[in-house]
């Protein structure tokens, strides 16, 4: 080969050297664009996940018909979907039922065979066996829980112990709630007679769960002397507590948050007055109109022995308003004169319309008892568009022994008591003070007396109140000894807004309660006021016999 040819070979060599080097470098910036500088990797499609649950994870008051489910972010296989890979339990064991899985949705449901428990927290599972239809399985196993709701009619097992609070003082003594309220945040406040070293009265604030709330009062307790509560309510504007009662005069007093006197009533916390003839007078009632007034019903001595209706309207600083009768008091002789007469009250209510509702008994020297019911306009008038025909201003009747009032949203009159037949029975009024024919027959219902297992008495209702849903709770007693010591204890009974009773509260429409504090025989539980929470909860105070015998302050909360 000659010079040329070789050096034309090398030539030729070269430029297939630079060809690959030019290939070898192409390819290498083609992976580092497309790699990111990394060696590429295979792709992996992301494993399917869970959307939502329902009910939601740690959902309370979920119904016992519920049925559970969850959904996925991608098209599962129904096969995979099935009992052993979606599971119910609770501390009771696992719930059988059914699974389906709707492709539509991405849903699978876990419908249980019957219903669930009530107050009963459950665990549902989905194992990591499930998969896709690209066979890609969960990549954890999923769970999540949920607590059922509590049985209409059931103690309150979060409130107290087993549901009920009790305060017996320091004293072996017999003791009773007078009247209860809730604030804004549910504590929970009673009004309580006591025969105690510390004084005649006392206000006792609970937390929601039932424990003496530490920073109201000493422990709990605003000890109060000269002074019998009758009944209590909370201030929401003035975040305060209002409550009245008596001590030979008719006496109003406020209290903070802390269960201090509130000076912003009156400059001291207390309103004091003997009524218009300086006798002595008496509250029973107290409400807040939607004005922030407020209003105060009980009675005043006339002459001796002889009393009458009195309505109290102030000003939220504790000072008469004078727009109320020119005064501030409306006063309602029914027998004018100096015969003994006598007027007890046990109830009151504002209306829609802003109207006093006031329900009481009176009697003569006779002793013969009449239910009456009061109806005072906002201007403190009788309303004379109320009446029962004969009366007007008021309704009069003769027919049992009415002991408690309430207004529901319509206006329409609520009252309960004890019936001729010695049985609970409610009345409903129209707003003109005519009987509703729509409720019971002619505006009334009588009901069967509980069957609680024993020999039983008679029955009564001692206090009423309406839930947002309109339905009646009756707080009262069954006798179940009518001979000393007598013995009443408690029932609770709920009706629909037509008077039937409530097959859905406890055992059908009622619930007995019996023995709270602890007595062993003879065990008295007797209400004396009832509210319903702000989370539509019963709550109840009044009395409950101990071991020893004696009275002690119960305050029950209900589902």
């Amino acid at each position: 080969m000659s010079e040329l040819e070789m050096e034309g070979e090398k030539m030729q060599l070269k430029h297939w050297l630079y060809l690959l080097l030019v290939v070898i470098f192409l390819s290498a910036a083609v992976r580092y664009i497309s790699g990111c500088g990394h060696a590429t990797q295979p792709f992996t499609p992301a494993a399917p996940t869970i959307l939502s649950v329902s009910p939601a994870s740690g959902a309370g008051g979920v119904a016992i018909t519920t049925s559970i489910t969850a959904t996925f972010d991608k098209a599962m296989q129904a096969s995979s979907i099935n009992s052993s890979t979606f599971t119910l339990s609770s501390a009771g064991g696992p719930v059988s039922g059914t699974v389906t899985y709707d492709a539509v949705s991405k849903t699978a449901s876990f419908i249980p065979a019957g219903n669930l428990a009530y107050t009963t927290t459950y665990t549902a599972s989905i194992s990591a066996a499930v998969i896709d239809t690209e066979n890609r399985h969960l990549e954890l196993p999923y769970s999540w829980n949920f607590t059922t709701t509590s049985l209409a009619g059931s103690l309150d097992l979060s409130f107290g112990t087993s549901g009920v609070a009790i305060f017996g003082g320091n004293q072996n003594q017999s003791d009773r709630g007078m009247a209860v309220t809730a604030d804004s945040s549910d504590r929970v406040m009673v009004a309580a007679q006591v025969a105690d070293f510390n004084g005649s009265s006392a206000l006792i604030g609970y937390k929601e769960d039932g424990t003496l709330d530490q920073t109201f009062g000493s422990n709990g307790v605003t000890y109060l002397s000269s002074f019998f509560p009758e009944d209590l309510v909370f201030d929401q504007q003035n975040n305060r507590f209002l409550t009245t009662g008596w001590y030979s005069n008719m006496l109003l007093k406020a209290f903070d948050q802390n269960g201090a006197p509130d000076t912003s009533l009156n400059g001291t916390g207390s309103v004091s007055t003997a009524g218009p003839a300086g006798l002595g007078a008496a509250g029973y009632g107290l409400r807040i109109d939607s004005s922030g007034r407020i209003v105060v019903a009980g009675t005043t001595q006339i002459v001796s022995s002889h009393s009458a209706l009195a309505v109290w309207r102030f000003q939220a600083n504790g000072q008469p308003d004078t727009s109320f009768n020119g005064s501030g008091i409306f006063v309602h002789d029914m027998v004018p004169g100096t015969e003994m007469y006598f007027v007890t009250i046990n109830g009151m209510a504002i209306d829609p319309a802003g109207r006093i509702i006031v329900s009481g008994v009176v009697a003569g020297a006779d002793l013969t008892f009449n239910n009456v019911i009061w109806c005072v306009k906002p201007n403190g008038s009788l309303d004379t568009s109320f009446g029962d025909g004969t009366h007007e201003g008021y309704v009069q009747d003769t027919e049992g022994m009415m002991k408690a009032v309430a207004v529901d949203s319509s206006g329409k009159i609520l009252v309960t008591g004890l019936s001729e037949s010695g049985e609970m029975q409610i009345k409903r009024y129209n707003s003109n003070g005519s009987f509703d024919p729509s409720f019971g027959t002619g505006g009334t219902v009588i009901y069967a007396r509980p069957n609680i297992g024993i020999m039983t008495y008679g029955a009564k209702g001692r206090a009423i109140a309406t839930d947002p849903s309109g339905k009646i709770i009756i707080a009262g007693n069954i006798e179940t000894a009518n001979l000393p010591p007598f013995v009443e204890e408690m029932i609770i009974w709920r009706c629909d807004p037509n008077g039937s009773l409530d097959t859905t509260f406890g055992n059908s429409g009622w619930i007995h309660i019996a023995g709270s504090a602890g007595a062993a025989q003879n065990k008295h539980d007797e209400p004396s006021a009832v509210i319903i929470d702000n989370k539509g909860r019963i709550v109840i105070t009044g009395a409950s016999n101990n071991a020893d015998g004696d009275g002690d302050i119960a305050t029950w909360r209900i589902n």
